[in-house]
């Protein structure tokens, strides 16, 4: 079976700027990860967590680059030649980053994101699909059907980060990445994320959660794999995961 992520002896860095050496976020990093298969990363701040999440997003723009060893997600290469194969890769990625979620929406309410971002994925959707999916999405994500009709700032925190969610499982993603998704937010959000984790692990998907938190991590029981001031110093295996959702 082809891992859908593979990190050997992965290190990762800041360019060098006119005077300074180039600063390593992260080095010595290996995992291999497969359909069905999820792992926690864990650490404290400056640990190099959101570094390696944003890198294995395969989203343009990032600061930090691949400095050393090999690695790859969905057969995508994290450096080096195969642009076009990581584009296939990021569009069957889902990433939500940490504290992003203000910015989720745009000038759209959530029923007018939600659909968007369904049609953008299956095309050839009809309205009544469209709008059946979105219902669903609503459901997977626990929010209520009264926050359709509502922009991002009409929202709370912890319903923006499960909007947040349910944008990125609107693409059915094969690897979903989740960026410390229930920091500083009400604990009745941590209950949504943990059934959406196993939702997705039962139907194949692959999940890298960060967080340091030990319910999350306890209630979706995946290995554990602890960074220090970016260096692999843990590694934890978790307990059997339930085979479905659990729901409060």
């Amino acid at each position: 079976m082809t891992a859908v992520l593979s990190l050997d002896d992965l290190s990762i860095g800041y360019p060098m700027r006119p005077g300074h050496a180039a600063h390593v976020a992260l080095s010595g990093v290996s995992a291999e990860v497969g359909a069905g298969e999820g792992l926690v990363l864990s650490g404290g701040a400056g640990s190099g967590k959101s570094t390696l999440a944003r890198i294995l997003s395969l989203r343009p723009g990032a600061p930090a680059r691949v400095i050393g060893g090999t690695g790859s997600v969905l057969g995508a290469p994290l450096r080096g030649f195969g642009h076009g194969a990581r584009k296939r890769a990021r569009a069957r990625i889902g990433y939500l980053p940490q504290r992003e979620q203000g910015a989720i929406l745009g000038m759209q309410t959530v029923a007018a994101g939600l659909a968007q971002r369904v049609r953008q994925h299956n095309p050839g959707l009809d309205d009544p699909a469209v709008g059946q999916r979105v219902a669903h999405l609503l459901d997977d994500a626990r929010l209520p059907l009264s926050v359709l009709d509502r922009f991002a700032n009409e929202l709370s925190s912890g319903q923006r980060q499960r909007v947040g969610l349910a944008l990125q499982l609107a693409g059915d993603p094969s690897f979903l990445i989740l960026d410390e998704p229930t920091a500083g937010l009400d604990p009745n959000v941590r209950p949504a994320i943990a059934d959406a984790i196993t939702r997705l692990l039962t139907e194949g998907g692959t999940v890298l959660l960060v967080s340091n938190e030990p319910d999350l991590c306890g209630s979706v029981a995946l290995p554990i794999l602890t960074l220090d001031r970016g260096t692999p110093v843990a590694y934890a295996e978790g307990a059997p995961r339930p085979a479905k959702p659990v729901s409060a």
